[in-house]
């Protein structure tokens, strides 16, 4: 049930975003007028009294007609006022969007391919100019077969690279393991300087605040 109203008021937020738009003088006298004919007849359908309110309007003294008219005016005064704040609110959001810094993407290292794929990636070429006709999991196929029937004399060099790979990967995961905790002892370096730093600007305030009221006492 909370989460229900929750999820009203949202919206309702959302709506109110944007101002009502100003009424008509009419509108404003159907306003002020509706609850009274309600009143006075119950019994009377929502068509009815809209036709009495109609009716009413049209019979109005001008002056009276005159004050719903300023009033509808001082509506849409306080609408252009409002819209107009709205598109600065806006155009200030849209300012500020632009001026931020986007952040960049961190690039993830690729992990090595394993000797299979090493295979697969040299030998594709040739399988697919040979069968042209054939789908991608069938030139996959034969590949796989391709590998199973090679010696392990074969499979060495590509073994060999597949561990170099491999080798190459680990150690650039150490780099920048220890690139980013230098970076944090950087900064816990820099946040404990700036601490020391205010720490001595309070300090020197105080003596020099202490040194003030002792030369007030002297002179006094």
């Amino acid at each position: 049930m909370e989460q229900k109203t929750t999820r009203i008021n949202k919206k309702k937020k959302k709506r109110n975003a944007f101002p009502k738009k100003p009424r008509n003088g009419y509108f404003i006298f159907c306003a002020d007028a509706r609850q009274t004919i309600k009143e006075q007849y119950p019994e009377m359908s929502i068509s009815e009294i809209g036709k009495l309110l109609g009716k009413m309007w049209n019979e109005l003294d001008p002056e009276e007609k005159k004050k719903y008219s300023e009033k509808a005016k001082q509506e849409q005064e306080e609408y252009s006022q409002k819209l107009y704040k709205l598109a600065e609110k806006n155009k200030r959001k849209e300012e500020k969007n632009i001026s931020k810094p986007k952040k960049k993407a961190k690039k993830r290292k690729k992990k090595p391919q394993n000797p299979f794929f090493l295979f697969s990636q040299e030998v594709r070429p040739q399988v697919r100019e040979k069968n042209p006709k054939l789908h991608q999991s069938e030139i996959s196929r034969i590949i796989g077969k391709m590998w199973r029937n090679l010696t392990d004399q074969e499979k060495t060099p590509y073994r060999q690279k597949g561990a170099e790979l491999s080798a190459q990967y680990k150690e650039g995961k150490k780099q920048e393991k220890e690139e980013k905790e230098e970076k944090k002892k950087e900064k816990k370096k820099k946040k404990k300087k700036e601490k020391e730093e205010k720490e001595k600007e309070e300090k020197e305030k105080e003596e020099k605040e202490k040194e003030n009221e002792k030369d007030k006492d002297h002179s006094n």
